[in-house]
């Protein structure tokens, strides 16, 4: 974000209410003061990164909460290209479970359908 001669580099963004988004982040250049207007722009190659990286760990939680049951979590929040995030389940998979998920899974993605952010 610019604001005025000061950058700020949002890390990281969290909805902390209906309407209202906290950015944390680093100040690399003057500073910020409370009630200054901003200028807030997305990068969006960076963003596209981030929403390709989350949608096969959303896949994979969709098709284990199908075989397996609700009771299945993400958890935790961070997901990169390099590190796809978590989920838990109470056992290891068997075979044909893991068959299953693959099958549903593959079929998501065949069917090409586009990303869609909601808040």
């Amino acid at each position: 974000m610019r604001i005025g001669g000061s950058l700020f580099r949002v890390e990281d963004t969290q909805k902390i209410q209906a309407a209202v988004f906290g950015h944390h982040g680093v100040v690399q250049e003057g500073g910020l003061k409370v009630g200054r207007l901003v200028d807030a722009r997305v990068d969006t190659v960076k963003r596209g990164m981030q929403v390709r990286s989350r949608r096969p760990l959303h896949l994979m939680h969709k098709a284990l909460r199908e075989v397996l049951g609700d009771h299945v979590q993400q958890r935790g929040r961070w997901s990169t290209p390099t590190r796809p995030g978590s989920i838990s389940a109470y056992a290891p998979l068997t075979r044909e479970q893991v068959v299953r998920i693959e099958q549903i899974v593959n079929a998501e993605i065949l069917a090409n359908l586009p990303t869609q952010a909601r808040a």
